[in-house]
């Protein structure tokens, strides 16, 4: 058996039995000895050979250093955990080739024995057996979630300092202005952007009263050309969508007009490129999908000098169509930064350009005479957060092959999410989460991949509700799961007005478009990749929560992390992010209410629940009834007082398709594909 020194910090949370590993577990990874083979003819290959450290919980990968030579890393994770109490902690020493090492750790010795590891400990080699010439030095610090402060108490004391393994800092004296479904002014100079998908072809929609000559239905692609002939450097970065080719001009499994794009700005000042996703394993399967727009601007603080602003996130479609439907309505929001964390975006596109295309074509950041870093009493503090790797960006810091900032920002899955509920249920405090997701994954609902993306949604509701419900049993059995968690969606439906357009034709029954024209009816797709907390902080981007996202090594993202310095007695909590709430909520639901003040007490949940279940009746309903503006639905599943995720009582199916909402597990998709 081998000897572990494990030196105990006694705490309250020894004093009970967990049932989980939850909380953060700081690892630091120092220094391996040299390592002397058996046979001598492996020494002129694996002397000098690059080594890294790896560590698992049971049989996922939750860090990695970087490789090196001399074995001295000095490297330190910060790990969400949320997992089993039985799991095990295994840290590998290991090259490209070989597994040198390893040592394994007992979560529950963590959390009932001792809190902190640190020391200077022999591996196992491959055959079970200890080497005590070889030995790892590492650090292991486990701090339980009951007892990490609340955002608002950090931000409050002022002990938040931003995400420590990022490349970019928090950023102090910086500007942000929120926007959902929103556009924008027209007096930007557009130089660089960042795009999963761009359609040159978009027609603007400008303020109808604006003296900008060609100011009225312009195309995006014209805007453009005319800004890039009028001496501004223009760079769009695209992904290249692989499976959309220019010879037979298909658009492509997900319609990002990418070769339109290229074509359309060919032999113009604009610069466009297509840019693929390397991967060393799925070179076609995932994405580059940052969206970023970099724009150098007439400073508000001094008129005669110009700033770097940066917008982060997407761009929104909204109502019903009048004509032909259905186009698939979107919900959509977005920052505009100012401030170094706007240049910090700019460094993200500098680099991913580097990367990929030529660096000479970038324009100098110096060489831009007006452009000056102003002292300002901006009240806003941001850090950008990336999922990103090597293969991607070019200069990530010297301890970065993989970024995964936006999943420490996170600082959750659903698996936290749901254990952070259960522990305020046994404290007896109240807590609420609110999660809007899509009624179904973009594209056709029917489909393989939207069915086991269905599939895997349902999977984590259970685990999430099952979770809550054990919680409410073991605290006395007072209380339902959804006094704690609500998931909701958007949807429109409206009865036919006046003047509306007519086909000539009647549409195939069974179609989209006749159920659309019969029922009046359609989702809106929530696109909007958006997290608040306690109305003080706010996380707004590209990335969604799911593995692929999140994994630094799947698809490339960027998300900004914001919040605003204390101004004075309680005006945190009355800030723009609670403004910005409160707002969101007005479009959702029409209303502005007291008890949506304070979104954490029951009354407000039980509100809103009462909205969505009254919205889910009319949009579900045979009888056609105007929502009037009201877009707020319940997820279509029962929640039971123990947990258990059900059907409805009226049907399995999404309305108007044959699509059951628990979907189906794919036999042909790994589940790398859709999670």
């Amino acid at each position: 058996m081998q000897h572990i020194s494990l030196y105990c910090l006694k705490s309250r949370a020894m004093g009970r039995k967990h049932k989980f590993f939850h909380g953060t577990l700081e690892a630091t990874i120092f220094h391996a000895t040299p390592y002397t083979p058996s046979f001598p003819f492996n020494c002129m290959f694996l002397n000098g050979k690059a080594c890294y450290v790896t560590i698992k919980i049971d049989d996922k990968k939750v860090a990695k250093t970087s490789h090196e030579s001399d074995r001295v890393w000095n490297q330190t994770f910060q790990i969400l955990c949320a997992h089993l109490i039985d799991s095990t902690i295994t840290i590998t020493l290991k090259t490209k080739c070989s597994i040198l090492g390893r040592i394994q750790i007992q979560a529950h010795q963590i959390v009932h024995e001792a809190s902190f590891i640190d020391g200077y400990f022999p591996l196992l080699m491959e055959n079970g057996r200890p080497n005590p010439e070889l030995k790892l030095r590492f650090m292991l610090w486990f701090r339980p979630a009951e007892f990490e402060p609340t955002w608002g108490n950090i931000l409050w004391n002022g002990d938040f300092q931003g995400v420590k393994n990022a490349t970019f800092p928090q950023r102090s004296d910086c500007s942000v202005i929120l926007y959902q479904d929103a556009h924008h002014c027209s007096t930007f100079q557009p130089p660089y952007s960042l795009c999963w998908s761009f359609n040159p072809k978009m027609v603007l929609v400008r303020d109808p009263q604006t003296d900008i000559p060609y100011g009225h239905g312009v195309k995006l692609g014209e805007l453009l050309k005319r800004k890039a002939e009028e001496g501004v450097a223009v760079r769009i970065m695209v992904w290249d969508d692989e499976t959309s080719l220019p010879l037979i001009k298909n658009e492509g499994v997900m319609s990002t007009h990418d070769e339109e794009a290229f074509a359309y700005f060919k032999h113009t000042k604009v610069v466009c490129k297509l840019c693929p996703r390397l991967h060393f394993k799925f070179p076609t399967l995932f994405a580059h999908h940052q969206k970023t727009i970099t724009v150098d601007s007439r400073s508000s603080i001094s008129p005669s000098h110009r700033e770097i602003m940066s917008f982060v996130g997407d761009k929104p479609y909204w109502s019903l169509p009048s004509k032909r439907g259905p186009r698939e309505p979107w919900h959509d929001a977005h920052a505009c930064i100012t401030g170094e964390a706007a240049r910090d975006v700019l460094t993200n596109f500098e680099q991913r350009w580097s990367k990929q295309c030529n660096p000479s074509l970038l324009v100098p950041i110096g060489t831009i005479t007006e452009l000056a870093s102003i002292p300002s009493e901006r009240d806003w503090k941001v850090q950008v957060y990336r999922s990103i790797d090597h293969v991607s960006a070019s200069h990530l810091p010297r301890n970065f092959a993989v970024e995964q900032s936006i999943h420490e920002a996170y600082k959750l899955n659903p698996y936290r999410d749901a254990l952070k509920v259960a522990s305020k249920i046994r404290a007896k405090e109240r807590f609420a989460v609110y999660i809007l997701i899509p009624m179904w994954p973009e594209g056709a609902p029917e489909s393989e991949p939207g069915q086991d993306i269905l599939h895997w949604t349902r999977e984590t509701m259970a685990m999430m509700y099952r979770l809550i419900g054990e919680a409410i049993d073991e605290n006395g059995g007072s209380g339902h799961p959804r006094d704690y968690l609500n998931f909701f969606c958007l949807a429109n439906r409206e009865e036919k007005g006046k003047g509306e357009y007519a086909p000539p034709h009647p549409p195939h029954p069974a179609t989209q478009y006749w159920n659309a024209q019969k029922h009046r009816r359609f989702m809106v797709y929530v696109h909007s990749k958006l997290m608040i907390v306690d109305d003080t902080y706010i996380l707004i981007g590209s990335a969604n929560v799911n593995q692929r996202s999140m994994d630094g090594q799947r698809d490339t993202e960027i998300a900004v992390g914001c919040y605003q310095s204390k101004n004075g007695e309680n005006e945190m909590c009355r800030g723009d992010i609670h403004a910005y709430r409160m707002s969101l909520w007005y479009e959702h639901t029409g209303l502005v209410e007291e008890v949506f003040q304070e979104p954490q007490s029951l009354e407000c949940v039980e509100r809103l629940r009462f909205i969505g279940e009254k919205m889910w009746g009319i949009y579900s309903a045979e009888e056609v009834e105007d929502m009037e503006g009201v877009h707020l639905v319940t997820y279509p599943v029962t929640v039971t007082k123990d947990g258990s995720v059900e059907d409805l009582a009226e049907g399995g199916n999404f309305p108007d398709t044959n699509t059951p909402i628990r979907g189906r597990r794919s036999r042909v998709l790994p589940p790398i594909f859709t999670t």
